[in-house]
């Protein structure tokens, strides 16, 4: 089911593949949770971000390219919920969602689309400020799969955030090429 070779991994069931860099990201290592409902998360990490692309599918089978399926709509509420459960637990403080889209991409009668949610958080550092950190899930689905992109900035700048979430799934995107045709689905012109 995967290969790494050299700071790149690739999913041998889904031909996706991870570079060894994403942005200002280095490739890190894959934690595969052993269950094939639960799937894989590659991490990526500098000093002051980290980065995961996960890829599972819930025990759905076949899962619909998009965002409108109901298996869709669970799995990302049940990414939401477990965000905010993980950045409420100390030593984080002060979880709250504040944002969410439908950022699409697509021409010629085909998009792909994906769930974004914004989440922050605070982590409390002894005698001084504490750091603010900036979460963010980007869900869709394609290849008979949900993928997850979970980034998480600290001290971010909202620009920076925008501009480094963008560089992510852009590397990705032209990382995979071909392959992310799979993620078009028809539009209603």
């Amino acid at each position: 089911m995967a290969q790494e070779r050299g700071g790149e991994y690739t999913d041998t069931s889904t031909g996706l593949r991870f570079p060894d860099k994403l942005s200002r990201l280095r490739y890190e290592r894959v934690m595969d949770f052993g269950n094939s409902e639960l799937g894989y998360c590659v991490i990526y990490r500098e000093p002051e971000a980290l980065g995961q692309i996960c890829v599972y599918d819930l025990g759905y089978k076949d899962v619909p390219p998009g965002v409108d399926s109901a298996a869709f709509k669970a799995a990302l509420k049940a990414a939401e919920d477990g965000m905010l459960a993980s950045i409420s637990q100390p030593p984080y403080q002060h979880a709250e969602l504040f944002a969410n889209g439908t950022p699409s991409i697509g021409g010629g009668g085909k998009m792909a689309k994906a769930e974004a949610r914004f989440f922050s958080s605070e982590l409390p550092v002894e005698g001084q400020a504490p750091i603010r950190n900036t979460h963010l899930i980007l869900m869709t689905s394609g290849l008979g799969k949900f993928v997850k992109l979970i980034y998480t900035m600290r001290n971010a700048q909202s620009p920076d955030f925008a501009q480094e979430t963008k560089q992510i799934v852009e590397d990705f995107v032209r990382f995979n090429g071909p392959l992310m045709k799979k993620f078009l689905v028809e539009t209603k012109e």
